[in-house]
């Protein structure tokens, strides 16, 4: 698992890079130096700042809908995969690139996060059933499956005021 998070970290940057390049190249060979370099540094500083807009306004959905939800576990479930999603989503894309800008919008856009809820989900619940997550709402802690079914009677009469999410150290 590490060796493939460090293969990753160094991949992406270096494909970005290389990308980044080329992209300059190519508009540079159009434009000019003088204009090439500042119409990619001016893609690169667009993308981002139409990434932070849109992640503040699917963030400000999310946190609408979660707190709509608090009452259902399996929206819950739903809706705080799409916060993590919003979450990485505004992080690849304030990450300077144009893969990571593809990906970040791809977890920004409502429609495009459904291809990605339901793997993020089965995750996040396989986690919660080993032991590698805990999720609290207020005083139920959830340490597996089963829990979810309880905190969801529970949870129905009153949606909990805290929902406190720890991951332990994954090896």
């Amino acid at each position: 698992m590490f060796f493939k998070l460090v293969l990753l970290l160094t991949v992406i940057p270096i494909a970005e890079l290389y990308l980044i390049l080329k992209v300059h190249n190519q508009i540079s060979a159009i434009f000019g130096n003088g204009f090439g370099f500042l119409i990619s540094m001016g893609i690169v500083i667009l993308t981002g700042i139409i990434g932070a807009r849109l992640a503040k306004q699917q963030g400000l959905t999310v946190i609408r809908k979660l707190q709509e939800t608090t009452s259902n576990p399996e929206l819950l479930t739903d809706t705080l995969a799409d916060g993590f999603m919003v979450l990485i989503g505004g992080l690849l894309l304030l990450t300077p690139g144009y893969i990571t800008d593809l990906l970040g919008f791809t977890f920004l856009i409502a429609k495009m996060r459904d291809i990605y809820r339901k793997p993020l989900t089965h995750w996040f619940l396989k986690q919660i059933s080993q032991g590698n997550l805990y999720v609290n709402f207020g005083s139920q802690p959830m340490r597996n499956s089963n829990a979810w079914e309880q905190t969801s009677q529970k949870s129905s009469i009153q949606g909990p005021d805290i929902i406190d999410i720890e991951a332990e150290d994954i090896k």
